[in-house]
């Protein structure tokens, strides 16, 4: 077992001695809408040779632990991963939870929440902090997926590459992917949140939104991911919601079990299966 670390609502296990890089840049992707930002983070992680230096646990996080398939007990946590490219690290945070939004949670649980998961980039030498959420469009399945983007400085935002829009004015970023864009600029990290949009109508792993929201970070952060993979999945997805949403556009079309592995068992050949991922 690593160092324990308490901060104000998480508790950091390291794996590897902290180092301070310099200029590194973080990817930020936990369960949220359609699972966006997790297929975007687990995807990286399981795709590049990084290295798992911190967990994270919070006592916001669901009141529950999980059956593995070897009947031991997974505890819920997020997982900092590192890697460094032509010598610039890159980190990314991939995981379990977040601390659930009101009525089944507390708001001032997320701010703690990301406060500290910020003060922890900041303190792993983060310059700049992308994260990737989803957002529900009624027109995900008739235009396909689109990638808004929101960022703290007009420079940065500028400097992203690939196919993308401004997010609207005035309109929110729940939970951790917009509360860390904030306590990163506090401290005075810049931020951007990449939002891919994904269909109300459909309670499944959205992979085309998360393969469009990957091209983009591709060509701004330049990891040297093979996206073919992924691309693969996205296409099967599209196809299946067209086929879905032509019988029925008043019910859930699809839908995924509760407790259901993702993508270790089924796609273990194609993702590498590194990070054991189970959906809360």
């Amino acid at each position: 077992m690593g160092k324990f670390t308490k901060m104000e609502n998480v508790v950091i296990e390291e794996h590897k001695k902290f180092k301070a890089e310099k200029n590194a840049y973080a990817i930020v992707g936990l369960p949220g809408v359609g699972l966006v930002g997790r297929l975007v983070a687990e995807y990286i992680v399981n795709n590049t040779p990084f290295e798992k230096v911190a967990s994270i646990y919070s006592d916001a996080f669901p009141p529950q632990v999980v059956s593995t398939p070897d009947s031991t007990v997974h505890v819920l946590r997020d997982e900092v991963y590192k890697v460094k490219k032509k010598g610039k690290a890159l980190f990314v945070v991939v995981g379990d939870a977040q601390p659930s939004l009101p009525p089944q949670g507390f708001f001032n649980a997320q701010h703690l929440f990301s406060r500290d998961l910020a003060g922890l980039l900041k303190k792993l030498g983060c310059s700049r902090v992308f994260t990737v959420a989803g957002v529900p469009d009624p027109e995900r399945a008739f235009k396909g997926p689109e990638v808004n983007i929101v960022a703290t400085t007009k420079d940065l935002f500028k400097e992203l590459k690939g196919d993308y829009k401004k997010y609207g004015a005035g309109l929110p970023i729940n939970g951790a992917a917009g509360l860390v864009m904030q306590y990163s600029s506090v401290l005075g990290m810049q931020s951007a949140c990449l939002i891919g949009s994904t269909s109300p109508q459909v309670q499944y792993p959205d992979f085309g939104s998360a393969a469009a929201v990957l091209s983009v970070l591709e060509k701004s952060v330049g990891m040297g991911l093979d996206e073919k993979m992924l691309g693969k999945k996205a296409k099967e997805f599209e196809k299946k919601l067209q086929e879905m949403v032509s019988v029925s556009q008043q019910q859930p079309v699809m839908e995924i079990p509760r407790g259901y592995e993702f993508p270790k068992q089924q796609e273990e050949d194609k993702f590498g299966g590194k990070y054991p991922g189970y959906i809360t």
